[in-house]
């Protein structure tokens, strides 16, 4: 069955094809493209309007009963409440659901609303992978098969999910009792913060880095648990999608983050793309980018299996 999803959204791409080589996609587009309801919502940490998860599981009658892998969708939009929402990567979350996997689509607090920015962006990220394990008792989650996957600033954020196993203790992203994640991939996302910042604030028109790490005075200081780059080596596979007109974070920082990734014994996987931009990764039609992030997990979850 699985395999006839696959091909349904291969005859789908070929729509989306001539338009993506017309103009550039855009966020608007992504959250037109229809999707299922999730079937819980469910609000979690303090309660703030942006604390919510979408959850989707497979379908029983195709998939059985579970447990099931599951994928936890982290979105971008510079870190700020204007560019994106959840609704960014609802679709993409209703293909996977019927991929086989259990869907988290979650939103979380920006920079820009009442309790984001530094620690409390990370902590919406803390809270909805550690709390997998209690909705794992309602819901076919397998706890042992999780990996997150986000697009543009939720790439940092889904790379920084499996890099917090580690920070060291005594410090304010420092949790003893962690959900262990499979494997990571970011959806044309930074790896480094700092590297990355002048050219986000750029491309954003808002410098977002600064108070997502503290301000100017802590940014350096914060980084060391924040960003990725400052937390290598860590365990498990990181996949970076990387598009050739994705303008966002530059092949140039992609590869440097890769040489820092290598200088500390670790691997990472750049998939690199012709033709696709920055927004294409969230269509489940793009025979491109989807079947390749359909390969990725697949390669996490086996190896996660052993």
């Amino acid at each position: 069955m699985m395999h006839l999803f696959k091909a349904v959204f291969a005859l789908m791409a070929l729509s989306f094809a001539s338009h993506a080589q017309l103009a550039e996609r855009t966020p608007a587009e992504n959250d037109a493209l229809p999707s299922a309801k999730p079937d819980r919502v469910i609000v979690y940490g303090d309660r703030h309007p942006s604390q919510k998860v979408h959850i989707r599981v497979p379908d029983a009658a195709l998939h059985g009963t579970g447990p099931f892998p599951t994928v936890i969708l982290i979105h971008g939009g510079c870190w700020v409440q204007r560019y994106a929402s959840l609704k960014n990567t609802e679709a993409l979350a209703d293909a996977l659901r019927g991929e086989g996997y259990v869907t988290i689509n979650m939103e979380y607090r920006r920079v820009d609303e009442q309790g984001g920015g530094w620690p409390g962006t990370f902590y919406d990220v803390v809270s909805v992978i550690d709390n997998s394990r209690s909705w794992a008792r309602s819901m076919p989650i397998d706890v042992n098969n999780i990996a997150t996957v986000g697009h543009s600033a939720g790439g940092h954020l889904a790379l920084w999910g499996m890099a917090r196993a580690s920070i060291p203790e005594d410090t304010p992203l420092y949790f003893k009792r962690r959900m262990p994640i499979a494997g990571a991939i970011s959806l044309g996302g930074p790896g480094d913060l700092l590297n990355s910042r002048e050219t986000l604030a750029s491309v954003c028109g808002v410098d977002a880095i600064t108070p997502l790490l503290g301000g100017a005075e802590l940014r350096a200081w914060n980084a060391a648990t924040g960003s990725p780059a400052e937390l290598l080596p860590f365990a498990g596979p990181q996949y970076l999608f990387a598009g050739d007109r994705d303008a966002i974070v530059p092949a140039g920082e992609n590869l440097a983050y890769q040489r820092r990734v290598q200088a500390a014994g670790g691997a990472l996987n750049i998939v690199t793309f012709e033709g696709v931009g920055h927004h294409d990764y969230l269509n489940p039609g793009d025979a491109r980018t989807y079947p390749a992030l359909l390969s990725a997990l697949e390669q996490i979850f086996s190896k996660s299996a052993r």
